[in-house]
């Protein structure tokens, strides 16, 4: 039986697609795009040079500007993802940073507008796609970020690929010409054990995809920093990616969520939006339990913890919104790969929740 999960395969159109970035740089992954980005500002970083980033952040947003030297102060956030204006306006009176970085959370349209008053035309805004895709629904908001980061990997069967745009145009170095086979090469193995337990039904084949993903996903962490380019492979299977059907799949899936789900006690916060998200997001007051309950109904959801949370130890009360979505928050299986039958039986199981 194939389990209701958002692990993405290899699937190839057969015909070259348009670039979803013509005037972006492509980088292996979005935490490499940024360790350039920031190595592109040629003067040394000053002592105090401050960063404002979300108190549920993932550590490919955190450790570029720990290992490059940047004091990191966080905002919190309400239970829903958005930020808090509030606690933001606070902040950044009390600390004037010269970055600040806006996440668009599950995929889900962020208030980039009040973002940008509320910090000042002074503060360098980076924007966070990585949970969505890069497409024409992200026409350029001239009151929004000055620099965009998306992550191909997330939505679509790539080994890599991570995008920086600048809104004022130019480009960031790529340190290395080629991506390191080490992780790709992984990667790239993952996607393929992937596509034939989806295929075959075979388990085996999902368990090695995850244990070549959790390989993978080490040596990156593991890596200098160095901005090496996005493959090759990635490349060539992102000219034969069908980006629309992609796109239609993604927002026909979570559709059938928004007017499908009626537990009381499973709250959607997807804000009706129109991007394809990575997963469809939920809040729910007993997690491990509503996990449970799924897998038993053959539905693996996806939940973001545990490399999601730099918050000093003792501190949570300070984030009291980023702390409550932290543990409350679960992503519902949104892919390409999957049915329209595949997502009502997710649906049904949701439904049948007894909370």
């Amino acid at each position: 039986m194939n389990l209701i999960d958002h692990h993405r395969i290899i699937q190839i159109a057969g015909r070259s697609g348009p670039k979803p970035l013509p005037e972006g740089a492509w980088f292996r992954s979005g935490r490499e795009a940024l360790v350039a980005l920031l190595r592109s500002w040629k003067r040394p970083v000053p002592e105090g040079r401050i960063v404002l980033l979300p108190a549920f952040c993932p550590e490919g947003l955190y450790a570029p500007f720990r290992s490059e030297g940047w004091d990191i102060v966080f905002y919190d956030l309400t239970v829903e993802g958005n930020p808090d204006f509030s606690h933001l306006q606070r902040l950044a009176l009390r600390t004037q940073p010269q970055v600040a970085v806006l996440i668009h959370l599950f995929g889900v349209r962020r208030d980039i507008v009040t973002f940008r008053k509320v910090l000042g035309d002074s503060v360098f805004i980076i924007e966070d796609f990585a949970q969505t895709w890069p497409a024409e629904h992200l026409a350029h908001n001239p009151l929004g970020g000055d620099a965009r980061l998306f992550s191909l990997p997330k939505l679509a069967g790539l080994p890599d690929g991570g995008g920086l745009e600048l809104v004022a145009g130019g480009r960031p170095t790529v340190e290395k010409p080629g991506s390191a086979w080490g992780y790709t090469g992984l990667r790239f193995g993952a996607l393929i054990a992937a596509t034939l337990a989806r295929k075959t039904g075979v388990k085996f084949f999902r368990w090695l995809s995850i244990a070549l993903n959790g390989r993978a996903y080490r040596i990156l962490r593991s890596g200098p920093g160095t901005a090496r380019r996005m493959s090759g492979i990635s490349r060539f299977l992102l000219r034969r990616l069908d980006q629309k059907r992609l796109i239609d799949r993604h927002l026909k899936q979570a559709e059938i969520y928004r007017t499908g789900i009626k537990n009381q006690t499973v709250t959607a916060m997807d804000n009706g939006g129109d991007w394809p998200m990575i997963g469809f997001p939920v809040l729910v007051d007993n997690r491990p339990h509503f996990l449970e309950w799924l897998a038993v109904k053959g539905v693996v959801p996806l939940v973001f913890s545990a490399a999601w949370s730099f918050i000093p130890e003792g501190e949570d009360h300070l984030f009291p919104g980023a702390t409550a979505l932290s543990g409350r928050h679960v992503l519902l299986p949104v892919c390409v790969k999957l049915t329209d039958d595949d997502i009502w039986e997710v649906v049904r199981a949701v439904n049948d929740y007894p909370g």
